[in-house]
């Protein structure tokens, strides 16, 4: 309700009726006052806002009531009494407990004939506006401490180009100070000798059609749009020649007017200098190749050898011809099936039944082509007992470097350790109790406390400072350190201390830019997230698959990016799986910043700390929308095989019917001329005898063609013929009926499925692949429900298992068998799941082998019976789309049973095979 419905409200006659109206119904404060400043009415949200009830209130000045009184809150608001003008004015009550509560009251004159008689006030809470407020101010503070700290030169300039941050590293690359920068447009003097405009002052005038005039290497940012890049060798740059490096953005305000930009700059001199020495190097490398002693080898995709140096030759004691397109494997490991089973592979130590000796497999995969790698293969027969206490020191060396943190002091101006970390006490080898006794500048290197104490007047002037220096340990040794002092609160004179062990600085900034640079260039989607799965962080890889920037998804929910199809009790299971510290893998469809789809392929894990604590959780996203299309092609092609299979059989099966009928018609068209002979005789005879001319000729010629004809045989065989010929006609229109049924298109959405009709009907059509080999047994409960299926896809999958089973019972008896093996099929209802059994008399799986039966592409078949699918697909269908699982029992010799359930109700949820 607004000032001006209170001010006509207000107006109405009785003042009890506008009580029962106003006062009682809205959340807002609402005080009346006198004209003399006291209050005569208020209603409850206003008397509960400062703490008290309403009638506690009446009679006193609401000047008693404010922390900073206004007087002209009794006053008209323009001093134009009946026009009912509202004013609005910050103000600070004082609630019953003491606490001041900042309100906004907006406020009227009430006017009764031209004259004063009070006032109305609508008071609005505004503390969490206030509260924002602050959170927005201290925002902004972090936002300059970031830049501020930054250790890449960094600086911002405004929309009208004056500069507005020039941090720190920025005055060190440079050589030209903030306080003489701040607030100018002079920025351009820290990197050229004449005016001309930086990348930031191009991106703040939108004239990014200006870079090929200004720069000879430039490029826009592709994950930010607006951003532009440029390169190249500056002479005077800090008083050096550097080859700089200019990354430069938009920075945009509420409304998405452009309000500043930021630029970037980083010195890759050395960088350069080092891709030139690589390029030497690489030339030389060519050189040399078959001087290296070590064999090097490169081979494809199939792992054979198409380029090897002399030292290779030498070792296999070959040559060169005769090595080129042979198998690595087979070379080094021989032509058995062991090599085939226990492929070379990257290993520390390894002995070759072709060679004598110890040797060493490393593997490189080539840069932006992963058909090939390169094969480094080292003896090192002479080496190992050296080598192996070097990987022991390395071991120790690496372990010690993984668990080493920052020490972390926060102490008084005077000094007095408030707190240290365990780090710290590991660093100086005190207990933390000891430590909170000591004051800082005791822990300093005494022949050089008065550098201590000259930082402490600069950490005072600056707020913070960096500084070398040694510390004493307990033990009276000192340590190198660099030590970060920062002011954290100038109120209570809080230093922040970070104390980095210099012993391992360099190891630690190589190692952590690795881990950054892997990050930001991984081709995943890296996302890190809190507990309640908050984003905090996400990788150049993110934005480039969700089409989201990193503000977009900064602070939000990952939910976000919406989960598909995956129903609400699976998403809890998961969420409940990951909050145990479990490591939750999905695939499913996921949603772009422009709405598109695209299929991706989620690992969500947790980050814990020390204590084994879930602080975090890392999510890896792979685009796999692209894999999931081959997948499809790929399923696509193995159906149109299948299809060309059953083709062939049923064309045989409809054969043998077709083949009886075309005789059979044949037959019958042969002896219907033989009976219209006979029949013209008859009507011969018939006419003769009306005529009364003699007939003893055509009843001697009438018995001359039922003996030729042979009338007997006729009458016999034209019956079974048609029998046969109805039969055949009943054959084929069952494989037609079977392959229609068969041939059920693909669905989007699951339907219900008659079990046993469909499994009946995939047994007709595969009846070639069977018939010879085998007999097909059928054990269906006829109870059984209908359940949610893919109708063309469970096809596939129990028609792949049934010509496994074939091929089996073939592999055992051979393709002109005496005796015929057995397939059963079955299914029963168990619990929540309908349970299909597929069981063969065949060869059983090898144990060797049952771990991979459900590999792609693995098949134990010879070339051209199979492609190793089959069973992929029947694991793809039966777990991935319809939730549920498939196991197997075997026995070598005696034969196999699949065991495939499907659940009855549609949970989608898969389980993990047996």
């Amino acid at each position: 309700m607004d000032i001006e419905q209170l001010h006509v409200l207000a107006k109405i006659d009785p003042l009890e009726e506008f009580h029962g109206l106003v006062f009682q119904k809205i959340p807002e404060g609402i005080w009346v006052t006198n004209t003399d400043g006291s209050i005569q009415y208020i209603n409850p949200s206003g008397a509960a806002l400062i703490g008290y009830a309403p009638e506690e209130l009446i009679g006193r000045h609401w000047e008693s009531l404010m922390f900073s009184a206004r007087g002209d809150i009794v006053a008209a608001t323009d001093g134009k009494p009946g026009l009912g003008l509202s004013d609005h004015h910050e103000y600070m009550l004082i609630h019953r407990n003491g606490e001041h509560i900042p309100v906004m009251i907006t406020k009227s004159a009430l006017v009764e004939e031209d004259r004063f008689i009070g006032t109305v006030a609508v008071l609005t809470d505004i503390r969490e506006r206030k509260r924002a407020e602050e959170e927005l101010k201290e925002k902004d503070r972090l936002i300059e401490s970031v830049i501020q700290s930054s250790a890449v030169a960094t600086f911002v300039i405004d929309a009208q180009h004056k500069v507005v941050y020039w941090n720190q590293a920025c005055e060190e690359l440079t050589g030209m100070k903030a306080q003489d920068l701040i607030g100018t447009s002079d920025h351009w003097k820290a990197f050229y000798d004449y005016y001309r405009p930086c990348v930031v002052d191009i991106i703040v005038d939108n004239k990014s059609s200006d870079m090929p005039d200004l720069y000879s290497t430039y490029s826009k940012s592709l994950l930010i749009e607006g951003s532009l890049c440029a390169e190249g060798w500056y002479p005077n740059i800090g008083g050096k020649n550097r080859y700089i490096t200019f990354d430069a953005a938009p920075i945009f305000g509420a409304h998405n007017e452009l309000i500043a930009a930021i630029e970037t700059i980083q010195d890759i001199t050395e960088r350069k200098r080092l891709e030139t020495q690589i390029e030497k190097a690489k030339k030389e490398w060519e050189v040399t190749f078959d001087a290296i002693s070590d064999m090097i080898i490169l081979t494809d995709s199939n792992r054979r050898i198409i380029r090897c140096n002399a030292a290779t030759i030498h070792h296999l004691q070959t040559t060169y011809k005769d090595l080129l397109g042979k198998c690595l494997d087979e070379v080094f490991l021989g032509a058995d099936a062991h090599a085939t089973a226990y492929p070379l592979r990257e290993t520390e130590k390894v002995q070759f039944p072709t060679l004598s000796g110890w040797y060493k497999i490393a593997t490189y995969a080539i840069q932006n082509d992963n058909r090939r790698t390169v094969w480094l293969i080292e003896e090192i027969t002479h080496r190992i007992e050296a080598e192996q206490a070097l990987l022991e020191s390395e071991s120790r060396f690496r372990s010690l470097f993984e668990h080493s943190n920052d020490a972390v002091f926060l102490y008084s101006f005077d000094g007095h350790i408030l707190d240290a970390n365990t780090k710290a006490c590991d660093l100086l080898g005190y207990q933390k109790k000891e430590l909170l006794t000591m004051r800082f500048q005791s822990l300093y290197d005494r022949d050089k406390i008065q550098t201590f104490q000259e930082a402490y007047e600069r950490i005072w002037g600056k707020g913070e400072i960096r500084l070398d220096a040694r510390l004493q340990r307990a033990n009276g040794t000192l340590v190198d350190v660099e030590i970060n002092f920062r002011i954290i609160d100038r109120q209570k004179n809080l230093i922040e201390c970070i104390v980095h062990d210099l012993t391992f600085k360099n190891l630690a900034e190589i190692d952590h830019a690795r881990l950054l640079t892997a990050i930001e260039q991984a081709v995943e989607a890296i996302v890190i997230s809190t507990k309640q799965s908050t984003v905090l962080y996400v990788n150049s890889a993110f934005v480039a698959i969700t089409g989201y920037q990193a503000s977009d998804i900064l602070g939000q929910p990952l939910t976000m990016l919406g989960y598909g199809e995956i129903d609400k009790q699976s998403l809890e299971d998961n969420i409940n799986k990951i909050v145990r510290g479990e490591i939750w893998r999905v695939r499913k469809s996921y949603k772009k910043k422009d709405g598109t789809r695209f299929e991706c392929d989620m690992t969500i894990s947790p980050i814990k700390n020390d204590s084994g604590e879930i602080i975090s959780y890392v999510t890896i996203m792979r685009d796999v929308t692209h894999e999931t299309a081959l997948e499809t092609q790929l399923r696509q092609t193995q159906n149109l095989r299948a299809i060309g299979q059953l083709a062939s059989g049923i064309a045989h099966e409809i054969n043998t019917p077709m083949q009886f009928l075309s005789d059979n018609t044949h037959f019958l068209s042969e002896s219907f001329s033989d009976l219209m002979r006979l029949m013209q005789k008859y009507n011969e005879l018939v006419f003769a005898s009306r005529q009364g001319a003699p007939t003893g000729e055509l009843i001697q010629a009438i018995d001359a063609i039922t003996l030729d004809i042979d009338l007997g045989y006729l009458c016999e065989e034209i019956p079974g013929a048609l029998q046969q010929s109805q039969n055949g006609i009943q054959r084929v229109s069952e494989i037609v009926r079977a392959m229609k049924e068969f041939s059920h298109p693909d669905v989007k959405e699951k339907v219900l499925l008659d079990i046993n009709r469909a499994i009946n009907t995939t047994i007709t059509i595969a009846r070639n692949e069977w018939k010879y080999a085998s007999e097909v047994e059928t054990d269906f409960d006829p109870k059984l429900p209908f359940i949610p299926c893919y109708p063309g896809e469970f096809n596939q999958a129990v028609l792949n298992l049934i010509s496994n089973a074939a091929y089996a019972i073939t592999d055992v008896i051979g393709d002109h068998p005496k005796v015929k093996g057995k397939i059963k099929v079955s299914t029963r209802k168990v619990d929540t799941w309908v349970e299909i059994r597929i069981s063969d008399t065949g060869s059983g799986i090898p144990e060797a082998i049952r771990d991979r039966i459900f590999e792609p592409f693995f098949t134990t078949k010879k070339i051209g019976k199979g492609t190793g699918q089959g069973l992929t697909i029947a694991h793809n269908v039966i777990v991935e789309k319809l939730g549920g699982s498939i196991t197997y029992e075997t026995e070598v010799g005696k034969g196999t049973t699949f065991i495939m359930q499907l659940p009855i109700e549609n949970n989608g949820n898969g389980r993990s095979i047996k």
